[in-house]
């Protein structure tokens, strides 16, 4: 009786292709596939069998909308999840390189007029000059690989954010895309270090020797003078 079952169950799935024709007619038009007809007909003619659910399941284009909508919108919130967390490592690396480069700076800007011919004289060049003069020497030299690193990591920032802006845009995200990522990734960020310079404090130049420091307390020409 089971093989009988089977029999008919497959026979019924060999009817002419008028009859395929009339039923894919009836449906909605979804542009059916002849795998998704054939099961909607073994349906119709009151056919249960797992082979068939799993046919329907492979090939009803209707049961699938839905699911492959939500894969497709998963992708592409991952795709942009990615993008947005390259552009916040590299914005974040900008940031250790400006504090690298200020620290540098504020190194330089530290030493007294003594250290700052030390380190000129082991660097090879003139120590000639007053304080600003030593500084505005040194500063450039001392500074040169941690500005050469912020450099290239601002230019870094600027691709990957550009990258952003291009990704949201694409998804569709087209009205307020350009503030949305101001908002979280400011052009300002991205602005040059400047002029390290312009960070020394105006107090910070060292008193002139005067005679009386010179000589009083001191030792001169063999003699001490108090």
């Amino acid at each position: 009786m089971l093989l009988l079952r089977t029999t008919t169950r497959r026979c019924a799935a060999l009817r002419p292709l008028a009859s395929l024709t009339k039923a894919m007619m009836g449906r909605a038009p979804a542009k059916p596939t002849p795998w998704r007809a054939l099961a909607e007909q073994l349906v119709d003619e009151g056919c249960e069998s797992i082979y068939l659910t799993r046919l329907r399941a492979q090939h009803d284009v209707r049961a699938h909308v839905d699911t492959l909508a939500e894969e497709v919108a998963e992708e592409m919130a991952r795709a942009l999840g990615r993008t947005t967390s390259r552009v916040d490592y590299a914005f974040a690396c900008l940031e250790r390189d400006r504090q690298r480069a200020h620290d540098a700076a504020a190194a330089v800007l530290r030493l007294r007029v003594p250290e700052l011919r030390d380190e000129l004289r082991r660097r090879g060049l003139a120590v000639g000059g007053n304080k600003p003069e030593l500084r505005a020497r040194l500063m450039p030299v001392a500074t040169a690989d941690a500005v050469e690193a912020f450099d290239a990591q601002r230019a870094l920032c600027r691709k990957e954010r550009q990258n952003l802006l291009i990704h949201r845009q694409a998804l569709g995200f087209k009205t307020g895309n350009h503030g949305a990522v101001e908002k979280y990734y400011p052009s300002s960020a991205l602005k040059p270090l400047g002029d390290f310079l312009d960070e020394a404090p105006e107090d910070d130049d060292e008193a002139p020797v005067t005679t009386e420091q010179s000589y009083r307390g001191k030792n001169w020409g063999g003699f001490r003078f108090y």
